[in-house]
């Protein structure tokens, strides 16, 4: 696994999602969630096997749209 030096983690997190199939089969799924910023060029949010770029500016404006949704 390569790392690159240029990138702080701000968010990571482990979502584990049970599942359950009739009775008998019982499923544990075990997902990312983790928010990297590339030092002041954008910041990116990893959710399961998706990435979402953004730029600073555009991830702003999603946090506040993220707080204002009801």
């Amino acid at each position: 696994m390569s790392i690159n030096i240029s990138v702080k983690i701000l968010v990571r997190s482990s979502i584990i999602e049970k599942i359950k199939i009739f009775k008998f089969f019982n499923f544990k799924l075990h997902h990312r969630m983790d928010i990297e910023d590339n030092i002041g060029e954008g910041i990116h949010i990893h959710y399961k096997n998706m990435r979402f770029d953004f730029s600073v500016k555009d991830y702003v404006k999603f946090v506040e749209e993220i707080k204002n949704f009801k």
